[in-house]
Parts: structure tokens; sequence; C-alpha cells
């Protein structure tokens, strides 16, 4: 059943009308209405109860939206009520409680310059919140910039085009949960294209608590210029968990830009389609538990996730984000120049001249870094650090896998003893394939004799013929060497699991 709501267009009206509100034990209540005027918060304190309201002429205080900044002693309650016009809460130190409950708001909603301030409670009691904000519904944007948290606020059921939290410093347990970005499909895929922010939290001072829980339909979160301090906490769970069983993540992109962790930082039971840190500074832990994500952005987030690993003794994950850091670094040598250059192309006008001139200048680019590209790679490559990172990579993809260490045994195996067999004449190639000795099941009996390190029968007989080249002993003994390094490499693969 439906809540039957009065539209008024003026304060003087709604005081017409008592049963919309009320004033009853220091708590000032509106309820049932729509307002299609600008709402006022300083004027709609003063006009039903003046006395609970102070203007506080303390400078340093004073904001520089208003210049003066509001006391407020009693409580607030608004439920059920829409809001046609902008509101934004300027300039208050709220020393009650405060409970919006189930707000329609169709333009922008917030607080700013605020200070909530609540004492009566136990700090970071999970129990206890003299603030709520439950149910803000159909909102462009909902924000709190420049506020101060002193005391605990939950805000839930939030269901807003995009969520700003900006120059804020927390001081108490702040939970935000269940909130839903509401986008059509077209509004959707054109943030996706672009990479636009749902969620924006700015200049944030974490002291307390602050638990962002339960994020749906997100495109990405950012996270700049945030300061955990020692005792702060920020925790992240469930955020896009609905996407979890999906094979592509088109959403969920989560960042943590020029930042400052020394508290702590958790991701718990969510799902992101990239990962990035960038510039941060890490003194206290980044604690996953639980996370699926397709990609991290760059070396550094796979950096850092690897030496919080470590400093919690978690060696699967360490493995994990070591695997991901060289592979960041293999792609940075390889792919990342030749999508550089693909990415000039931009958008052309319709002069057909310009048009070829620029895809001649593109191309010429093209040819010039694809040469430079595989100068670079070959040389690379030759090098001591990029052949290790390469065959540790086809080994065991760096500790992850320790199949990959069997067939990479059985394939230097065959392979070098290949080479040792064709290099004494053992192997002959002629038009009937039958013949080939790779048809023979002897021959494979040898492969696999080959794989047994103490087996040195054959280079017995290769000391005592003088006629065998250099090739043969090098072939023999490097192949040696290389199916220890596999049978080492698949050794290491299954440690991990007994850690």
């Amino acid at each position: 059943m439906s809540i039957k709501k009065r539209k008024f267009d003026s304060i003087e009206k709604m005081l017409s009308f008592p049963k919309y509100i009320t004033l009853d034990n220091d708590t000032l209540t509106l309820k049932n209405c729509i307002i299609n005027f600008d709402f006022s918060l300083v004027n709609f304190i003063s006009t039903i109860s003046p006395q609970s309201i102070v203007c506080v002429s303390n400078e340093q205080k004073e904001t520089e939206d208003t210049g003066k900044l509001y006391e407020v002693n009693c409580n607030i309650t608004f439920e059920n009520v829409d809001f046609l016009k902008d509101v934004s809460i300027i300039g208050f130190i709220f020393k009650g409680k405060i409970e919006l409950k189930n707000i329609d708001s169709t333009v922008r909603f917030g607080f700013s310059m605020c200070f909530f301030a609540y004492q009566y409670i136990t700090q970071f009691n999970d129990e206890q919140f003299p603030i709520i904000i439950d149910g803000i519904t159909n909102t462009p944007l909902f924000f709190f910039d420049n506020c101060y948290f002193d005391s605990n606020m939950l805000i839930m059921n939030i269901y807003c085009s995009f969520l700003l939290v900006s120059k804020c410093k927390i001081n108490a347990l702040i939970g935000i949960v269940n909130i839903h970005i509401i986008k059509d499909i077209k509004q959707l895929a054109n943030d996706i294209i672009k990479q636009t922010d749902s969620i924006f939290l700015d200049e944030i001072h974490v002291h307390g608590d602050l638990k962002i829980g339960k994020v749906t339909n997100a495109c990405k979160m950012s996270l700049h210029k945030i300061i955990i301090y020692k005792d702060g906490l920020l925790k992240i769970s469930n955020y896009n968990d609905d996407l979890k069983k999906r094979i592509s993540y088109k959403l969920g992109n989560i960042e943590l830009v020029n930042s400052i962790v020394n508290g702590t930082v958790i991701f718990k039971d969510s799902v992101f389609r990239k990962f990035k840190f960038d510039e941060i500074d890490v003194a206290g832990n980044i604690i996953e538990d639980n996370i699926n994500y397709v990609d991290l952005d760059n070396i550094e987030t796979a950096n850092i996730l690897k030496n919080q690993a470590k400093k919690q003794s978690n060696t699967y994950l360490y493995n994990k984000h070591k695997a991901e850091e060289l592979n960041k670094l293999f792609i940075n040598k390889t792919i990342i120049p030749i999508k550089d250059t693909i990415s000039k192309i931009d958008h052309y006008e319709s002069n057909k001249k310009l048009f070829i001139l620029r895809i001649k200048t593109v191309l010429k680019s093209i040819i010039h870094n694809l040469y430079i590209f595989l100068i670079s790679t070959l040389l690379a490559f030759f090098s001591k650090e990029r052949f290790l990172l390469w065959i540790n990579k086809y080994s065991n993809n760096y500790g992850q896998d320790w199949s990959r260490g069997v067939i990479f045994t059985l394939i230097v195996s065959f392979m070098f003893y290949s080479f040792f067999t064709y290099s004494i004449n053992k192997i002959e190639f002629s038009n009937d394939f039958s013949q080939w000795i790779f048809f023979n099941p002897t021959y494979w009996k040898e492969v696999i004799g080959y794989l047994w390190l103490p087996n040195l029968d054959d280079f017995k007989v290769l000391l005592n013929d003088n006629n065998v080249s250099v090739w043969s002993y090098s072939y023999f003994i490097i192949g040696k060497i290389f199916i220890a390094f596999g049978i080492y490499q698949t050794i290491s693969a299954f440690r991990k699991y007994g850690k």
C-alpha cells in the first residue's frame, strides 16, 4: 500500500498542515511530503523550533558557502519525503540524532561543510548509529563534501547515478551499504567506454573506520588522496559481487591513487575488472579476501599486492602476484609499444586529404616502432634477465602451475635427445615416413630413459668415440641440465600447496 503524500510549494503552506510536521521530545519530524520549493534546513528548523538552532560565530568553523555555521541541538527525522529541487545541507554542527528514511530525490542531494558530532554513544560500536540515512532513491548525485564525522553513521540503500565523498575527515565508524548505481543501458555502455567514475572518494582522512559494502552496477570506483592513519580502516566488500558468476566483467574498475596507507585496507568478496594502485605509500596493511579480478592495471599494483602477501605470509597470493608482476614486465616490453602507436589514430574531420596524410604519418610511425620493437625484443630476449623471465613463465608460470613443469620437462627431454641422436647419425630422414625413428617405440623408450638423470650410459659411449663432435657432448649435457631444471620447477610449483 503506497503512502499518500501532500505536495507543498512553500514552508508557510506546510505550517497549515501540522500532521506533516511534528516536534516531540526534541525530535523534529517531517514526513509524507513532496517538497516543491528551494528547501532550506536553516529556515525549516528556525520556523518550527527556533530554540534548537544557534548561529555559531567561530571563525575557524565558518563555511565559505554561507559565512555562517549553525549548531542544531534537536533530533531530525525525515521520512517518506520527495524533493523536486536540489537539496544542499550546508554549514551545520549536528549535536542530535539524524534519521533520513525513504527519501526520493530526482535532483542532487547531499551535505556540505557539516559536522556530525552526536557524542552519546560508544564510537565504533556497529550497533549504535545516531545518524542513519536509509533509502535515497533516484538522485543523480548523492554527496558529502567537506564534512567531519565524529559520530557513527550508517548510510544504506542508496540508488544514485553518482556517489561523491570529498574532503572529509572520519573519526568514527561510517558504514555505506547497499549502493546501487542507476544507469540505463545506453548510459552504462557510455560509462564503460569512457571509464567514468560511479563512486569517487577524494581527499579523505580516515582516523576511524570507513566501510563500503554491497555496491552493484558500478562502472568504476576511484579513491584519490586517501590517508588511512595508523588506527584507521578502509574496508570495501561485496563490490559488484553479483557479477562473480559471469565469464567477462565489463564493470568494476577500482583504483587507489596518490594515497597513504598507514592503517588497514581490506578488499573482501568483490569482483573487479581492473585493479589499480598508483603512487601510494603503504606502511600499513592491504588485505585481500576472496577477490576476483580480470587484470591488474600496472606493475606497481602487482608489486604492492605481492609485498603485502609476503608480509602476511600468504604464499599462494605471493606467488600469484609475483607471476602477474613478471607478466606485466614482459608485456611492457612487447605489446604496449604497438598499442601506444595505434592509439595515435584519433578522430578525423571530413577532410579526405587530411585523413590520408594522417594515415601515412601513422603508418610510418608504426613501421618505425615495429622495427625498434623487434630489435629491442631480440636484444632483450637474449639478455640474462629476459631469458630467465621467459623460461620461468613457460616452465611453471612463475611457480603457479606444476603441470607446465611436467610438460616442459618432457619437451626438453624429447628435443635435446633428438638433437643428440641426430648429431651422432642415429636419425635419418627417408621418403618412407614409416621408417623414421620417431615411429619406432624403442626410440621413445630411450627418450624416457634420458629423463633419468643418473643414466650416463650414452655419455660413456661418447667419451670412447673420438669421432663424436663437440655439439653431441653439448646437446647431451645441456639437455640433462634442462631436465633437472624442469624437475625442480615442477617440485617448486607443488610446494606452494604445502605452505
